[in-house]
């Protein structure tokens, strides 16, 4: 579909596909992760059991949705673009460069959900405005702290 709309420009159309898909990903995370913990790869979910931060009878449920989810993408993906519902790919995708990218891929997505820090902070809805602001304080103090505890900030 990249292909199509970029002109038969490779190059241009693994760089759109990726902006859109990294993109997207991002907007659902922000959007679902309350809900879900932001789990769209059973990859992600596994380590989530692994790391103790889902239960392990969770795991089922959460793939299978996972699995009905990306059925679903495929069908509007390709029902944006007039295609048939399901296809298969025409492109070989196979050897160890493919096995490197979805490792590198999947490590892109599982990684930054290793370690979750649980800041218990107080649910800011009603209160009076100085009480969001002392919450905001809390908030930038913590962050703050973890930039400097890890290392992140810039020393001058």
């Amino acid at each position: 579909m990249g292909e199509r709309l970029a002109g038969g420009s490779v190059g241009l159309a693994l760089l759109a596909n990726t902006l859109a898909t990294s993109a997207v990903l991002v907007s659902w995370i922000l959007s679902f992760g309350r809900i879900s913990g932001a789990h769209f790869n059973p990859a992600v979910t596994l380590s989530a059991a692994w790391e103790r931060g889902i239960s392990w009878r969770d795991v089922a449920p959460y793939v299978c949705a996972q699995l009905a989810g990306a059925v679903a993408g495929v069908v509007v993906a390709h029902a944006m673009f007039d295609l048939a519902p399901f296809s298969f790919s025409r492109h070989e995708r196979a050897g160890s460069s493919q096995v490197f990218s979805e490792y590198v891929a999947t490590f892109g997505l599982v990684v930054p959900g290793l370690e979750r820090l649980d800041w218990n902070l107080e649910d800011p809805r009603g209160k009076p405005r100085e009480g969001v602001r002392a919450i905001r304080d809390e908030i930038r103090d913590l962050v703050v702290s973890l930039v400097e505890e890890r290392g992140w900030a810039k020393r001058t």
